[in-house]
């Protein structure tokens, strides 16, 4: 069992971080702690699973509809990739022209194709990836191995998104490996959460109206 945004670290980060000098940020040098604490003890449980959170340099270098070695190919929804690019675009916000008169950021004659382009979630999502070392067993901690199996976002009111989506009953989904011994491991994708009783929706879905209702207009 994983819990959200545990920290499990590969074999490569075992040894990466075990190495003081190669810690240049503040989690880097949270996590030569924690492993000089893991090696110290049993050593890490984990194995081929690992984890990188939202915290982690790597999360955000992963698309989010990157799903390595996938068979047969997933492909993004346009909520999605739409999703996968808020980020970018807040931090290309530095760079707008200011020349631009603020009267023109406002549409205030939308098209439908200006609707639907912009009707996104901006809300701060959280993620983390679950990672597997598909690597030959005593061979493990080689980044060429490292293959992404789930990725889980959410915005903290409610909204989580899974990717790849859960199996359904469908067959499990197939990564294949490369190299000269081609190795095909099987992914399932199970929503294994207890079913909420009908007064535990009604009492979450009460605490999202006060939330937004609490929140003070925005006004032009």
């Amino acid at each position: 069992v994983v819990g959200w945004q545990e920290k499990l670290f590969s074999q490569y980060e075992m040894e990466l971080f075990q190495n003081e000098s190669a810690c240049q940020t503040p989690l880097d040098r949270q996590y030569h702690t924690e492993v000089k604490a893991l090696n110290r003890a049993k050593g890490r449980r984990n194995h081929r699973i690992f984890t990188y959170t939202d915290h982690d340099r790597y999360t955000n270098c992963l698309p989010f509809h990157q799903l390595v070695g996938l068979s047969p190919p997933l492909h993004p929804t346009f909520l999605a990739e739409r999703m996968a690019s808020v980020r970018h675009r807040r931090q290309d916000r530095r760079t707008m022209d200011c020349s631009i008169p603020k009267s023109k950021i406002i549409n205030w004659e939308p098209t439908e194709e200006f609707v639907k382009n912009s009707h996104v979630v901006n809300n701060s999502m959280q993620t983390m990836h679950i990672m597997g070392d598909l690597g030959p067993s005593g061979r493990l901690g080689q980044k060429e191995n490292e293959s992404l199996l789930v990725t889980i976002k959410t915005d903290g009111t409610g909204t989580v998104i899974v990717k790849p989506d859960f199996n359904k009953g469908k067959e499990p989904y197939r990564i294949v490996t490369e190299g000269e011994k081609r190795e095909v491991w099987r992914l399932t994708v199970e929503n294994v959460s207890t079913t909420m009783k009908p007064e535990e929706k009604d009492r979450e879905q009460n605490m999202y109206k006060d939330v937004s209702s609490s929140s003070s207009p925005c006004r032009i």
